[in-house]
């Protein structure tokens, strides 16, 4: 039946070109008509033609597919205003951060104890906790899993070294309460401030023979945010560190240390 078809069809494109030629021309007009021209009618023409070609539209699909994966929506979407502006909100989604900070010299605020520094390696989690004008809120929690704390190998009950020997003191230091306040949250370089709490436990006494293991662990700080990609950004930052025992045992020297640190953050939930 296909071919009974292609012959009516050749036939028909024949006769049709004899009758539009001028007198004198039929031989050069057929002579014209090329072999590949009668192909492209037959083609045009042809009912079954999409049949003898199932890939055709298999690859009209595929256009169609690339064509609605490059349409406006994902155009949007890898822009780089859209990009800039998900860097910019980092901190409207929970964010999970790691940090190292190391403390350089001490304060005389509340407390008496000097000499000492420590090396304070955190994980931080940060979650949107509500806003107010253009400030923004997020509740924080650290976690110090290795509190290492360098002084005085031996000392009196105020805390004066008795020797030039020193020893490090492990602990840890979970920090469960804390709040952080940014000032800028839609700009590139964000401005925070932060406050949090928890407790220190260390494999010794720590700060006096007359204090204890168990202290009270509190930081206050300022931090600057800048992003990295549109899912991290890095911290840096000063913070006051705080750490006495709260009158709990016999002597409460205390310490109070400046704390410098540098902080990778990173988006748990990627933005739709």
């Amino acid at each position: 039946m296909r071919i009974a078809l292609r012959l009516l069809v050749v036939l028909l494109a024949g006769a049709c070109c004899r009758s539009g030629l001028p007198q004198g021309t039929a031989a050069g007009g057929e002579a014209a008509f090329t072999a590949s021209q009668t192909a492209a009618l037959i083609d045009a023409t042809n009912p079954f033609a999409g049949l003898d070609s199932p890939s055709a539209s298999s690859s009209a699909d595929a256009s169609e597919s690339a064509a609605d994966a490059s349409g406006p929506a994902s155009a949007l979407a890898r822009s780089p205003a859209t990009a800039a502006r998900n860097a910019r909100d980092l901190n409207a989604y929970p964010t999970l951060g790691f940090s190292f900070g190391q403390t350089v010299g001490s304060l005389r605020i509340y407390v008496f104890a000097q000499d000492r520094s420590a090396q304070v390696p955190s994980v931080f989690y940060l979650r949107p906790s509500g806003s107010i004008g253009i400030f923004r809120f997020e509740y924080m929690m650290q976690a110090v899993p290795v509190y290492i704390l360098h002084q005085p190998k031996y000392y009196n009950y105020d805390s004066i070294a008795l020797t030039a020997e020193r020893r490090a003191v492990l602990g840890v230091a979970p920090l469960p309460v804390g709040e952080r306040m940014i000032f800028n949250p839609r700009s590139k370089l964000q401005v925070a401030i932060y406050a949090n709490g928890g407790f220190a436990y260390f494999t010794r006494r720590i700060l006096s023979e007359g204090a204890s293991r168990f202290n009270i662990a509190l930081q206050f700080g300022l931090n600057f945010q800048y992003p990295l990609t549109a899912d991290s950004s890095v911290v840096t930052g000063y913070a006051i560190n705080h750490l006495s025992n709260a009158d709990i045992h016999f002597k409460n020297p205390g310490l109070d240390t400046n704390l410098v640190y540098v902080q990778y953050l990173f988006r748990l939930h990627r933005k739709k």
